[in-house]
């Protein structure tokens, strides 16, 4: 298919290779998020309230 576009066959394997590195990435920065998450969650009126009282 790449080829019948004008592409280099390595393409398609390139962009699959990015898109599995950026979920790796993804993946970490989720991991490191939540071991961080303090379990504290704002409702939508609160978030609203902060910021328009700001």
């Amino acid at each position: 298919m790449a080829a019948c576009e004008g592409r280099p066959i390595s393409d398609p394997a390139r962009a699959a290779l990015l898109e599995r590195v950026e979920d790796y990435y993804d993946l970490q920065e989720l991991r490191a998020a939540m071991a961080e998450d303090s379990g504290e969650r704002f409702n939508l009126d609160e978030v609203l309230k902060d910021i328009y009282d700001a």
